[in-house]
């Protein structure tokens, strides 16, 4: 089920009625339940470990190399045990 279903959905159970350019709409409605169910996915996300949420990458690291660049498919690095995400997805080795 896709963002712009969910709102659409939550729209019509509600009473409302939203754009169906859901994702670029400028419209107040669908702005604010986009927003909301952006949130709620965000949340729901964090709250447990979903196996296929999880991707992983190989590299070598290199001596002297402070960044590397991550995967486009990696949308920030999650673990905070080993480095500090970077802007543009690279990675800070620390």
């Amino acid at each position: 089920m896709t963002l712009s279903t969910v709102v659409t959905n939550v729209a019509n159970e509600a009473g409302y009625s939203v754009e169906s350019t859901i994702m670029t709409s400028t419209e107040t409605t669908t702005k604010q339940l986009r927003t909301i169910a952006q949130r709620i996915n965000d949340q729901l996300m964090d709250m447990y470990p979903w196996p296929k949420l999880y991707a992983s990458v190989s590299f070598t690291l290199v001596a002297g190399q402070a960044t590397y660049q991550l995967p486009a498919a990696f949308s920030y690095y999650h673990s905070k045990r080993f480095g500090i995400a970077q802007p543009a997805g690279a990675f800070l080795v620390q």
